[in-house]
């Protein structure tokens, strides 16, 4: 793949490695970072595409290539459509369940499961709680929870959370259980909901959504909004298959 862009090393590399400068310029920066990241997925892309300079990129073309190598569930364009209706959604929870059977959970003061649904077929946006004990999902409010998502997460960065699925919010009473654990009690605190998360990445990647665990959020105003009576310890978006490059084919 490398050798169809330019005068490059045709060795592998990985994600991270240094790139140019002079070869972020637009367009021609998709396919670059691309090869330089995940050389041998784009391999088939880039011969197709012949990607040598950058008036000779078609971005028609990339995205056909992009969705190629994606778990087929696609939108249409650059814009995420919803890939989930009702029931694949409780089969994803119920996946997530029983990936979470092996964490081992604190049942005195557990991490709350909150969801925002926000595009999924068949179910009207709200906020709800997911229960990975009983698998009971409960409606908490029937308010859309996107514009304070929109408003709070990001950073301004202007997510368009209408075309997300949902959002993973885990609330925890953190302050009492550093009180009853003392100083291990955090990184206990973070271990837990690190593996739930990860059990629920692994659900929503299995039902053909992309799952980004996030921190760029204003705690104190979601938790003020939403009415949460503890505290956010875990942000975690999912959505359906997004075409942002050919190196994240999410």
């Amino acid at each position: 793949a490398l050798e169809t862009l330019g005068e490059l090393s045709a060795t592998p590399t990985i994600v991270g490695t240094p790139i140019p400068t002079e070869h972020f310029a637009g367009r021609h920066a998709v396919m670059m970072r691309a090869a330089r990241s995940v050389a041998k997925p784009v391999k088939d892309a880039a011969q197709a595409l012949r990607i040598v300079t950058p008036h000779r990129i078609k971005m028609a073309q990339l995205e056909r290539a992009a969705r190629a190598r994606s778990s087929g569930l696609q939108g249409e364009g650059f814009v995420p459509k919803p890939v989930l209706d009702q029931p694949g959604f409780a089969a994803m929870l119920s996946h997530w369940r029983s990936l979470s059977a092996c964490v081992r959970a604190d049942q005195q003061l557990p991490i709350r499961m909150r969801m925002a649904t926000l595009n999924i077929a068949g179910l009207a946006p709200q906020l709800g709680e997911f229960d990975l004990a009983t698998g009971a999902f409960t409606q908490l409010s029937d308010d859309n929870p996107a514009p304070a998502l929109r408003r709070h997460v990001g950073l301004g960065a202007g997510y368009n959370f209408d075309h997300f699925t949902c959002v993973l919010i885990m609330t925890c009473p953190v302050n009492q259980r550093l009180r009853r654990d003392g100083p291990g009690g955090y990184r206990a605190l973070l271990v837990e909901s690190g593996a739930l998360g990860q059990a629920y990445c692994m659900a929503s990647s299995d039902a053909g959504l992309f799952a980004r665990p996030f921190r760029a959020y204003s705690e104190a105003a979601l938790e003020t909004h939403f009415g949460f009576e503890d505290q956010m310890v875990y942000m975690i978006l999912c959505g359906g298959n997004r075409i942002v490059n050919p190196a994240i084919p999410l």
